[in-house]
């Protein structure tokens, strides 16, 4: 976890955030916003989910709901990563590996 906070404590990576907060605020607003859509598909479309007792009602519910919010961030995901503004990288010669514990 400790590399993680040296991260995210990063200059580069805070001054990344800041040029992108926008973006990503919009991203974390869509994805708040679908945990309503779901809900409301589910209670309009009740058949879809009804099975011969609430145990597998329930399963269905949250097998849908697993797989619609994973394809959900997938695509949200796609779309943000293509708005941010890219962060500068370094080329590694030809040979050279680098680790991200290089950097600590």
């Amino acid at each position: 976890m400790s590399i993680i906070n040296t991260l995210l404590e990063n200059e580069d990576f805070q001054n990344y955030m800041k040029e992108n907060e926008e973006i990503f605020n919009e991203a974390e607003q869509d994805i708040n916003d679908f945990g309503k859509t779901m809900k409301s598909f589910i209670l309009a479309n009740p058949t879809e989910f009804l099975a011969e007792n609430i145990e597998q009602t329930k399963k269905n519910i949250r097998v849908f709901t697993e797989v619609a919010t994973a394809q959900y961030i997938t695509e949200v995901s796609n779309i943000v990563s293509k708005k941010v503004k890219p962060q500068e990288t370094e080329e590694l010669s030809e040979g050279e590996t680098d680790t991200v514990d290089d950097y600590f």
